[in-house]
């Protein structure tokens, strides 16, 4: 692997911004993960919380089709705490939310030169991103889902991670020069490697099914997780990329620095997480 300091500074300079946002995130995000104190609703409000301003930067970006942004973001408030008292039912309603208000706002506000397009991106944003974030919460929510998020969140990194470094490191060939061109496909191998295997060896660190003596999860479902929430991953990184693209920008905002905005930090995690959810439901994780 190419150290750190042999490549160009900015390449250099993302690495080094990887690597502080890690150090202040990891600590954060098991603080609010694994610490169960006031029930789940410490998860609930960082969920809530994160999955807003990811949402307000991408209604910043999309601002030329002039979204409903004050619906979008009262669904981003509302759907965790719903979802935190009521699980599967909660998200629904907090989500057919979206309807109504986006109506009311569409009555109020100054007339927009093409509706439609006004509330396509804001329905959008919530599907993507408020969608996304919820069913995180929900997997939290379940019988395991300590340990299904754990898995979730070392997958997603690790695959990202190993990407990131493998393409650097010997990537040569473009996966999608048309969406991102510094992703390669020997970065995808790596990513996919070392996420799935990320989530296989995982399911020895979690807790034994009590009674038994043995892993909660059997190895064979560890590794079909593993290899669903790698490639969906991959998948919504590239989505996301493809999004920004169309739009014409490069991140989403400079709240994380050079590491861009919370939306291009969790866009992976939109995806992988509602996998991972559709996976454990599959296979009766919870």
């Amino acid at each position: 692997m190419v150290a750190a300091s042999a490549w160009p500074q900015g390449q250099a300079a993302d690495v080094r911004s990887r690597v502080v946002v890690a150090l202040i995130g990891i600590p954060l995000v098991y603080v609010v993960t694994v610490l169960e104190f006031a029930g789940n609703l410490l998860f609930a409000l960082t969920v809530g919380l994160v999955s807003l301003i990811a949402l307000a930067e991408f209604y910043s970006i999309a601002r030329r089709h002039r979204p409903y942004v004050p619906a979008g973001l009262l669904v981003a408030i509302v759907t965790p705490l719903l979802t935190w008292r009521a699980f599967e039912a909660g998200l629904l309603i907090g989500l057919m939310l979206t309807i109504p208000l986006t109506l009311i706002f569409l009555s109020l506000s100054v007339r927009r030169d093409d509706q439609l397009a006004a509330v396509a991106v804001t329905f959008f944003g919530v599907m993507w991103i408020v969608l996304g974030a919820a069913l995180i919460l929900n997997l939290r929510l379940k019988p395991n889902g300590l340990e299904l998020v754990f898995l979730l969140l070392v997958g997603t990194w690790l695959t990202d991670t190993g990407a990131f470094f493998v393409g650097r490191a010997v990537g040569r060939r473009k996966l999608a020069p048309r969406l991102s061109p510094n992703k390669t496909v020997e970065g995808l191998v790596g990513g996919l490697v070392l996420g799935t295997f990320a989530v296989w060896f995982g399911h020895f660190l979690v807790p034994e099914a009590p009674g038994t003596g043995a892993p909660w999860l059997a190895g064979t479902d560890a590794l079909m997780l593993g290899i669903i929430v790698s490639t969906a991953t991959v998948v919504g990184d590239l989505f996301e990329s493809m999004v920004k693209r169309a739009i014409g920008v490069k991140d989403a905002s400079h709240l994380l620095g050079g590491h861009g905005g919370m939306l291009d930090r969790i866009d992976s995690l939109l995806v992988s997480g509602p996998a991972m959810y559709a996976g454990a439901f599959i296979i009766g994780a919870f």
